[in-house]
């Protein structure tokens, strides 16, 4: 198999973009006809740099590192992870691969012997941990049991159930019962508040 750069004016419209850093021996066509199934717009690069020139030019929805040579993955998988937020999916040629990957930086890790339909799974599943991670860092706000947090504010207290239903809309049995407003305002400790 051959791996191609698609120039950013074949990219259809509406279509996910994901970037592919990948050696054929290890990146499967199967893979990338999945991914197209899945509604993504696929561009492959053989070489690190060219990764890098069209993350500049158009962020990618997923990355994925595709590298016969461990060694390179992990460092390529350490520059990619401070080059764009984006989740970083590494197909790897062994099982033995696989911790030196996550270490790195990578959000999940599959074999290049696994099956398409398994890839794609672990690419959803990847992107749902992905998109409620987002949200709430935009939200500025993460919920522990019964404790808020609200970084924005600098502020944490009780969890309001009027704000934090269950996936069906029902407060959460374990959030305290008050109205919206009640409890909450204390200052964050020292510990967690942002560094100025």
């Amino acid at each position: 198999m051959e791996i191609i750069t698609v120039p950013p004016t074949q990219t259809r419209v509406g279509l996910r973009p994901a970037y592919v850093l990948g050696d054929p021996e290890v990146w499967s066509s199967a893979f990338e006809v999945a991914l197209q199934d899945q509604g993504f717009a696929v561009a492959a690069f053989r070489e690190l740099h060219e990764l890098f020139d069209r993350s500049h030019d158009a962020a990618p929805d997923l990355l994925i590192l595709a590298k016969r040579n461990a060694p390179f993955a992990v460092r390529a998988c350490q520059a990619v992870r401070g080059l764009r937020d984006a989740p970083i999916i590494v197909v790897i040629a062994s099982e033995s691969d696989f911790v030196p990957a996550m270490d790195a930086g990578a959000d999940d890790a599959v074999t290049a012997s696994s099956d398409a339909i398994v890839f794609t799974t672990r690419v959803r599943a990847l992107l749902r941990r992905a998109q409620h991670w987002q949200t709430g860092q935009s939200a500025g706000i993460i919920v522990i049991r019964d404790l808020l947090i609200d970084l924005d504010k600098c502020e944490s207290g009780p969890a309001e159930p009027a704000r934090f239903p269950d996936a069906h809309g029902v407060p959460h049995p374990r959030c305290p019962g008050g109205q919206s407003g009640q409890g909450g305002g204390r200052p964050l400790p020292a510990v967690l508040r942002p560094r100025t």
